[in-house]
């Protein structure tokens, strides 16, 4: 009876089997890595999406965006230097907040999905730090800026801060606080832009700065403050002399007692002298144009 030879694997023969499963485990292992890391990029991808168009949802609705927006209160003079931290509302038809979407200081709406919001703020692009708004009712562009926590899986070329352009109507007061009344994605009558020394047109006539950016001037306000007190007799009366008196033959500024601090479009634009008594006070204003969009 023949026998078969019965021969085992050799230990070099074992070797190469286990380096090949091996090999082979490696490969399977950085396939669902990678299957993982485009899983979670699509999600990332996913959850951005539909925060940013449910920002944009609340920001182009009137409702919505006037009940985020409406009753707070700021000066010109400082929210360029530290933008306004907002929170993003659902609101009724009478503008009243009604549901809480987003915020970045509520653990409630901080988020969507993994998304995290790290801010949400209201700036005004299209001012400058140097001075209050126009007393009385105005519309201005703003901007809101939804700024994120980036997750570890996001790339840069997909994740990105949320930017929208609104229109806010409100009333300043003569203080210079200036309260929201309400927001929108467009100006209800064109709104006003305003342009002083700081957006580079130093020196020329409000006419001509509003001209430069394809507006019309409606006039030209100076906001004063005083660089000196002298001898005036009281606080009070060396502020109410910077604000009516205008000696100094500046350029479209009717040189009167009590004049007010509105002027002809022919004023100049810049940070000028405007009264001076040598033993008493000394009084300077800034001068920017207010434009018809």
């Amino acid at each position: 009876m023949n026998h078969l030879c019965k021969k085992g694997f050799s230990l070099v023969e074992m070797l190469v089997v286990l380096g090949a499963l091996g090999a082979m485990a490696v490969v399977v292992m950085q396939l669902s890595k990678n299957s993982s890391s485009m899983q979670s990029e699509v999600v990332a991808s996913s959850e951005f999406n539909d925060l940013k168009s449910e920002v944009d949802i609340i920001l182009n609705g009137e409702s919505d965006c006037t009940a985020s927006f409406k009753g707070l209160t700021f000066k010109a003079n400082a929210i360029n230097a530290k933008p306004l931290e907002v929170e993003l509302w659902n609101g009724d038809q009478n503008n009243q907040r009604t549901r809480k979407k987003f915020s970045s200081t509520d653990q409630e709406a901080n988020k969507s999905g993994k998304t995290v919001l790290e801010s949400i703020q209201l700036r005004m692009p299209d001012y400058t730090s140097e001075a209050n708004f126009p007393s009385g009712k105005s519309t201005f562009k703003a901007e809101v800026l939804v700024k994120l926590q980036k997750p570890a899986s996001a790339k840069a070329k997909i994740f990105s801060d949320i930017k929208k352009s609104v229109y806010l109507t409100f009333n300043t007061e003569i203080d210079g606080t200036s309260t929201i009344e309400s927001c929108g994605p467009s100006a209800a009558g064109g709104g006003v832009r305003v342009i002083s020394s700081g957006d580079g047109h130093d020196g020329v006539s409000g006419a001509t700065a509003c001209k430069s950016v394809g507006a019309e001037c409606a006039y030209v306000q100076s906001n004063n403050y005083m660089t000196e007190a002298i001898a005036c007799a009281n606080m009070g009366t060396c502020i109410q002399t910077c604000m009516t008196y205008y000696n100094n033959s500046l350029p479209g500024v009717v040189n009167t007692n009590g004049h007010d601090n509105i002027h002809s479009c022919e004023a100049k634009i810049g940070n000028f002298v405007t009264y001076a008594d040598p033993a008493v006070v000394r009084c300077s204003a800034y001068f920017h144009a207010v434009c018809n969009l």
